[in-house]
């Protein structure tokens, strides 16, 4: 599995950085799919080799299919770093459905985007749906770098709670590169009220 040779190597390179003098706690590993599970072989590797955690890894929408049923230990997880945040956008699809992280963030429900539209052809119009709405949550991301503010998540037992109003009382947060990175457990995110290119 290459996730797994790929994540290995990762974290051996970066234990190789931090035995050079560079801090554990400047480390913040950000993958996308594949790249986002990993991480989490990563986060183990550079654990067994330093006895340290790496400041922060994110995950955007990591890997559905070949992961979403295997062991924790071959998925990005909570404790592979001092902070793992998750950010879902087409769980049951391409991205998994699995809850694991420190903080796991549902944007739109998690499954499809607003933008995302079926097409006409059946299993290809589904099939591009899919993909449309994965690479939405790198879109969504990137565009906190340049708007800090933006996507406020609240802390919520389901979507349809969350889409009801009844979590507005709950926890917020900030989701995106300004998560302050205390927060933990499953948050939702509406996009609709942020203005996205």
């Amino acid at each position: 599995m290459y996730a797994y040779s790929l994540g290995k190597a990762l974290g051996k390179l970066l234990a190789d950085i931090h035995g050079k003098g560079y801090p554990s706690s400047k480390i913040h590993c950000i993958g996308h799919s594949l790249g986002a599970q990993m991480l989490g072989y990563a986060g183990t590797t550079y654990i067994n080799k330093t006895s340290e955690k790496i400041w922060r890894i994110t995950g955007i929408d990591p890997a559905g299919p070949c992961f979403s049923n295997s062991f924790i230990e071959d998925q990005i997880r909570s404790g592979v770093a001092e902070y793992v945040e998750v950010y879902h956008c087409n769980a049951g699809g391409l991205g998994t459905t699995a809850v694991l992280a420190d903080i796991d963030i549902f944007l739109n429900k998690g499954r499809k985007q607003p933008d995302c539209h079926e097409g006409y052809i059946p299993a290809y119009g589904e099939s591009q749906a899919a993909k449309c709405s994965h690479k939405a949550c790198v879109k969504y991301w990137a565009e906190t770098v340049h708007h800090p503010g933006w996507y406020l998540a609240w802390a919520c037992n389901s979507y349809k709670d969350f889409s009801k109003g009844k979590c507005a009382a709950n926890e917020v947060t900030i989701a995106g590169y300004s998560n302050p990175g205390n927060a933990t457990g499953v948050f939702y995110v509406s996009t609709d009220a942020y203005e996205t290119n």
